[in-house]
């Protein structure tokens, strides 16, 4: 293999792989077991619980800005709805 082939090839992989990681997480499903026992909805609308507490004033919410989802503490490798709710909420320091 010559050395333009190689730094075609390395170029190529890096590039995957960058695809690879920038993949984003799956939505939390209500359904799912940790999203039950926490009583996780996607949306407090649906919740009888305070209707200020949502994802998004949430302290445990890593989305940023103005998202619609988002990395929560609680829920590793998901999304949770920003405009959810769930019985861990905890307020931002």
């Amino acid at each position: 293999m010559n050395r333009r082939r190689f730094l075609q090839r390395a170029a190529m992989a890096a590039a995957l792989a960058g695809l690879a990681r920038a993949e984003e997480p799956a939505l939390l499903a209500e359904d799912d077991p940790k999203a039950k026992a926490l009583h996780y909805v996607e949306d407090i609308r649906r919740s009888a619980g305070d209707q200020t507490h949502t994802c998004a004033s949430c302290g445990l919410y890593q989305g940023e800005g103005k998202s619609l989802q988002g990395p929560c503490l609680l829920f590793p490798k998901r999304l949770v709805k920003a405009s959810g709710t769930c019985s861990g909420w905890a307020p931002q320091m």
